[in-house]
């Protein structure tokens, strides 16, 4: 009988180890179910990285490097003519990994306005060039200093001056992706095997040599980082 009651209290300490169990399982669930909570919004919501509406002429000084052209804040835009070595004004922060830009584009005269990135210090860079009529052509052009551009990419597509378009540039990896108007219109992987997107992005217009003398308007720009 002796033996008989001692085993009863290793039978409770038994089922007491067990019950335990349980607390430590439903903090590894929740736990869990919060990382992929975390995951799915910022797949579903990316974070804006930069942001400017060129309402406020002191952010945007701040906010951008005026390389060539002259540039000039009107009514809300960011209006550029070209000078000799063409437009270009740089953001001052680098975003890195994948992300996407937008902006509001509108050409004033000439045929040519373009958004930048992948800018390392003058020596390489690629560009989204947009040709209104009578060339009416979207492409990706790779920019390496003293070679000729290089054409990645490009479709025809329709483009009038005096009216606003809202373009969308998503990279991703290798891979490119260009939105007109809420359009894909473009798409490719750039055959480089590691291609280097990671430096300044911009916006501007190349030079010329069709002696026209080019002026564009930007609005509403953005860099969202793709988590």
């Amino acid at each position: 009988s002796i033996q008989k009651n001692a085993s009863k209290p290793k039978q409770k300490a038994k089922q007491k180890k067990r019950t335990n169990s349980f607390p430590a399982i439903a903090t590894l669930v929740v736990v869990a179910m919060l990382v992929i909570g975390v995951f799915a919004f910022n797949l579903l919501f990316p974070s804006t990285y930069f942001k400017d509406d060129f309402s406020d002429s002191q952010t945007t000084q701040s906010q951008w490097s005026q390389m060539y052209g002259v540039w000039t804040l009107d009514q809300g835009a960011y209006s550029c003519q070209i000078d000799q070595n063409g437009c270009l004004a740089l953001v001052n922060k680098t975003p890195s990994g994948d992300f996407s830009m937008q902006v509001d584009v509108r050409g004033d005269k000439g045929t040519d306005r373009a958004v930048y990135f992948g800018e390392l210090d003058k020596q390489k860079s690629y560009m989204l060039l947009l040709r209104s009529d009578p060339v009416n052509q979207v492409s990706i052009v790779q920019i390496v200093n003293g070679q000729p551009n290089k054409e990645i990419a490009q479709t025809g597509l329709n483009l009038s001056n005096g009216k606003w378009y809202n373009v969308q540039l998503l990279i991703n990896g290798r891979s490119i992706s260009v939105k007109i108007d809420n359009q894909i219109v473009l798409q490719t992987i750039i055959p480089d095997s590691s291609p280097d997107f990671q430096g300044q992005v911009g916006l501007g217009i190349p030079t010329n040599s069709d002696g026209i003398i080019s002026v564009a308007s930007f609005d509403n720009f953005e860099i969202i980082l793709q988590k």
